[in-house]
């Protein structure tokens, strides 16, 4: 077994959201408006302590402009990954001015010099496929970079993408009270097609808060990397 694929199999990848009653993770409408309690931020908080890296969507950055700035059990900050097809997040937005925070910026071959552009050195930029950014390209930077526990935090895209790939191990999801609607909000996977085979998942644990019920699943059909 090469060294590469010994690295990869100490990998863990894992997700944490909290949706609505009709799945949604947000409305666009009041993008900053959380869907959990203060319980629910305490839960993220303990999530994200087990994280080297938090990986998110341009689009997640556009709408909240800052860095996430948590602290993991070893005391540093969560390393900030993005992931844009298109290389363009503002490069004015607070998320590159925090000098605490190391950033990665994947995109593909075609969007290089615009992830350049946006970055402005302040990033580590790294093409993760030709066309479209490859969620595996991605895990195997960080592995390069010595990063083992992955967290991913959406959007649809994304989670989409790290499902498809089989790469996304376990998922923790709050379930709140709440139904949004709204056809454009953003859903917990989105993407263009229907997961095929649908992936099926173990329920590891379930707690029920006052009227929140926060899961935990492990992902039966993720790859072993």
């Amino acid at each position: 077994m090469s060294a590469k694929k010994q690295k990869l199999k100490k990998l863990r990848v894992f997700a944490n959201l909290a949706i609505s009653l009709d799945g949604k993770i947000a409305d666009l409408k009041s993008p900053h408006k959380t869907l959990g309690t203060a319980f629910d931020k305490k839960m993220m908080e303990r999530i994200r302590h087990q994280a080297e890296v938090v990986v998110v969507g341009a689009q997640t950055i556009r709408v909240f402009a800052k860095p996430i700035k948590a602290k993991n059990k070893s005391g540093r900050f969560l390393v900030n990954a993005v992931v844009s097809q298109s290389g363009e997040v503002d490069a004015d937005l607070p998320f590159w001015k925090d000098p605490q925070v190391i950033r990665f910026l994947f995109t593909c071959e075609k969007s290089y010099a615009k992830a350049l552009e946006s970055s402005q050195d302040r990033a580590f930029v790294i093409v993760a496929g030709k066309d479209t950014v490859e969620p595996r390209k991605v895990l195997e930077a960080f592995v390069k970079a010595g990063f083992q526990n992955i967290l991913v935090e959406g959007g649809g895209e994304l989670m989409h993408s790290f499902i498809k790939a089989g790469l996304l191990q376990e998922l923790y999801l709050t379930l709140t009270p709440k139904v949004l609607g709204g056809r454009k909000n953003p859903s917990l996977v989105s993407g263009d097609d229907t997961l095929s085979p649908w992936p099926q998942m173990k329920l590891l644990d379930l707690k029920k808060v006052k009227d929140e019920l926060y899961l935990h699943y492990r992902f039966l059909n993720a790859q072993k990397l």
